[in-house]
């Protein structure tokens, strides 16, 4: 088969043998091929949401940058969200996801990290679940740690949470919430627990946000 005439789910991948990791000698094509055949497991976690990315258009070891905006003329066909963004007074069309197709296409686009919004697309002033962001400046073993302090107070509170790894180094704290919970809410709820956390473990947490 030519590289021409590589599809996935449909969608024809450009430059399919473009190795993005290149140590492992994984290609573009690979990549496409995985998130095609994990999509029965992530579409629940991905339909009707509005999705973000890190396009690395040359790979893993190629410039990375974070992408939200996808103009309707882009691939991936598909519907879009278009949100006023509130820095820039701008509107931003965010890809909503729902489809195979859809997936890959963003795939061939370049995206290898898919980040979902905590909200859906159709009730966007709701939110699913509290997400925590355990961002170590050294070593996963701190995240941990972190994860495992903040599993405690959200245990006491009998919030129920699954930690996910994020990146190299990092760890994510999802805590699921009942429906109808608004994005003040929210905010407001995970603001208490981030303070109580810093008020336990002021040497390994805190609540600010460091400048570059």
């Amino acid at each position: 088969m030519s590289a021409e005439a590589v599809k996935v789910a449909g969608v024809a991948i450009s430059n399919p043998d473009k190795v993005w990791w290149p140590e492992e000698g994984i290609t573009k094509a690979d990549i496409a091929r995985f998130y095609d055949g994990i999509w029965s497991h992530v579409a629940p976690w991905m339909r009707d949401r509005p999705l973000t990315a890190e396009r690395c258009p040359d790979g893993i070891l190629g410039g990375c940058f974070y992408r939200k905006d996808f103009p309707e003329h882009w691939q991936p066909a598909g519907p879009r969200l278009v949100l006023r963004a509130a820095s820039t007074g701008k509107d931003v069309r965010y890809i909503v996801g729902g489809s195979r197709a859809t997936q890959v296409g963003m795939v061939n686009l370049g995206c290898i990290a898919i980040h979902v919004m905590t909200s859906r697309a159709k009730t966007m002033h709701e939110v699913d679940w509290l997400a925590f962001d355990m961002d170590p400046p050294e070593s996963f073993a701190d995240a941990a740690r972190a994860g495992l302090a903040l599993r405690k107070v959200l245990d006491e509170a009998k919030v129920v949470s699954y930690p996910k790894t994020s990146g190299s180094k990092g760890l994510h704290v999802f805590a699921p919430l009942r429906a109808g919970v608004t994005q003040q809410e929210a905010t407001a709820i995970a603001v208490a627990f981030g303070e109580e956390l810093a008020r336990r473990e002021p040497k390994l947490v805190t609540v600010e946000f460091s400048k570059a």
